[in-house]
């Protein structure tokens, strides 16, 4: 199966498999290739394009996990886990 963004899509498993489940923001700030870089050119150009990759990714699963209120506004958070993990 060929895919976009390979090697970000790969870091992101490795991230979610270190951190567990995280939204998509703070995957797409804290992947790096292996050298420690950031993915420029090879990956997403913000929090949204990082959604819509893991969104394609059969790998993984997206669940709002999170309610809040800020400013009396409320929001709901999607949060990215691994198919495999368990779900508690």
């Amino acid at each position: 199966m060929k895919m976009r963004k390979k090697h970000w899509r790969d870091a992101a498993i490795r991230y979610l498999r270190d951190n567990g489940p995280a939204p998509a923001r703070s995957i797409f700030e804290n992947t790096k290739t292996k050298a420690g870089k950031r993915f420029i050119q090879n990956g997403p150009s913000c929090a949204v394009g990082a959604a819509q990759l893991l969104k394609t990714d059969p790998r993984v699963v997206g669940e709002y996990d999170l309610s809040t209120t800020i400013q009396g506004h409320s929001y709901r958070v999607k949060f990215w886990r691994l198919k495999d993990e368990e779900v508690l």
